[in-house]
């Protein structure tokens, strides 16, 4: 992971992205940018855009790379994707170019966390939503990676746990320059259960499954 580009603190980001709010479709007099936590790993920066009108979400990406061509497929299939599956709207797209950073503007979907044990109405829904988005073979086909069809233990190794790596790598190699709440003890347990995992996932027959 030594090859990693060095992290681009979100307040440089989010100081580019003000000043291209009219590129977001915001009122460049009021907008106003934060960062929010990427809750699929830290290959991704997230921001919300907001004027007094409205808000978007702001997902970035290095083109190139993996993350940015999951982007890419879902920008061209937005359409198929929000009116099936619910995923957000797509409205735009915006290139940070001397930061080399691009990435869809999304519709902002307003919410909160559900709670620790959500309704069962919830759960069920949520569930009934991912049983169709497997079964669309279309969409499947649609959002196949360039290098075609992997099995479940190769998109496993090569997406979620490389996510995982890498958030792992961006980490100050320094205890002292990382925050507290990351001792040495912790990374280096982290690192061990991404191995497990990958161990685990390996030994499921389910791993050669497409």
């Amino acid at each position: 992971m030594s090859d990693l580009p060095p992290p681009i603190a979100p307040e440089a980001i989010a100081e580019r992205l003000r000043a291209r709010a009219d590129l977001l479709g915001l009122d460049p007099r009021q907008a106003e940018v934060g960062y929010v936590l990427n809750l699929g790993g830290f290959v991704c920066s997230s921001f919300v855009a907001r004027d007094r009108e409205r808000a978007v979400h702001v997902k970035l990406a290095r083109p190139g790379d993996e993350p940015w061509l999951g982007l890419l497929r879902w920008r061209a299939n937005r359409d198929v994707l929000h009116a099936r599956h619910r995923a957000p709207r797509i409205l735009g797209w915006v290139e940070l170019e001397d930061l080399g950073l691009a990435g869809p503007v999304l519709e902002r979907v307003a919410g909160v966390h559900p709670p620790a044990a959500p309704p069962p109405a919830v759960v069920g829904g949520v569930l009934d939503l991912l049983r169709r988005l497997h079964a669309d073979a279309e969409v499947a086909s649609r959002l196949l990676p360039e290098d075609g069809e992997r099995r479940c233990f190769e998109d496993l190794d090569r997406h979620a746990l490389d996510m995982l790596r890498a958030d792992l790598a961006g980490l100050p190699a320094s205890p002292e320059s990382r925050p507290p709440f990351v001792p040495e003890s912790l990374r280096r347990w982290m690192e061990r259960e991404v191995e497990r995992v990958r161990d685990l996932a390996r030994a499921e027959p389910a791993r050669d499954l497409d």
